[in-house]
């Protein structure tokens, strides 16, 4: 099958792994999709026309990050060649690569293969072709962060939205001033904690924040109220907001 956007090829994909279960968390963590089931993680970058570039990015940047999904695909839809046999040689080597690098192919112009040799437990047997799993699970100390919700941003798209533990700590700060009337440093640590992130309290606090010079009763720290004249951060993550309280 043909496919004119990389979207269109993304949504394809996303129809045959829903199909058994999986969960998918589009543009996340600079992958094209995270998909999850149980304690399973795939991280999947897409394109087109398999190249070298699909294959740089769903690598992990150096040094050595041990943190990342278990498994690595490359979602391609074709390969280059004038020639039948042509593109053959390039799927052979394109192929060849991948495995070196412990990154499974997945060529969705093969599409009756992929649903009858395509198990979705992520064992593949195609014919005599038997893909060892052992050789493509990285292993990670620790799996890509996902969001508490699913999102439903489209994958495969120039300037994607996404999920970030940024912008969910923000909307997390406006909801409790919100319910409060103001916050405080001591918020902006737990909010770290929450989502186990590596922000400053700081910077957190004096995004859209400033201070009112209020202690709080019984502490030295101020109250902090949204600054005047600025967008509410519920408003800028309208999006995000509206899917966790939907979920």
């Amino acid at each position: 099958m043909k496919y004119s956007l990389e979207k269109d090829l993304c949504d394809d994909f996303i129809y045959f792994v829903k199909k058994s279960s999986w969960k998918v968390y589009a543009e996340q963590n600079n992958w094209d999709m995270i998909i999850v089931r149980g304690k399973i993680q795939v991280g999947v970058q897409a394109k087109l026309i398999a190249n070298n570039k699909v294959l740089i990015q769903t690598l992990p940047k150096l040094p050595y990050d041990a943190i990342g999904p278990t498994y690595r695909i490359a979602l391609v839809a074709g390969f280059t060649g004038r020639t039948p046999k042509a593109r053959f040689e390039t799927r052979k080597i394109f192929y060849s690569m991948a495995r070196h690098f412990r990154v499974i192919v997945i060529d969705m112009s093969c599409r009756n293969k992929l649903m009858t040799g395509w198990d979705w437990n992520l064992g593949y047997k195609t014919g005599k072709r038997n893909l060892n799993l052992k050789h493509y699970n990285w292993r990670p100390s620790e799996l890509e962060w996902v969001p508490p919700f699913i999102p439903n941003f489209p994958a495969g798209v120039p300037s994607p939205k996404h999920v970030s533990k940024w912008n969910l700590s923000m909307l997390d700060l406006r909801e409790l001033e919100l319910e409060r009337g103001w916050i405080c440093l001591d918020d902006c640590r737990n909010i770290i904690k929450k989502y186990n992130s590596k922000f400053q309290p700081s910077s957190l606090l004096t995004t859209y924040w400033f201070c009112t010079n209020e202690k709080i009763e019984g502490s030295r720290q101020c109250k902090w109220t949204l600054k005047y004249g600025y967008l509410d951060p519920i408003i800028i993550f309208e999006s995000i907001s509206n899917m966790r309280n939907n979920q």
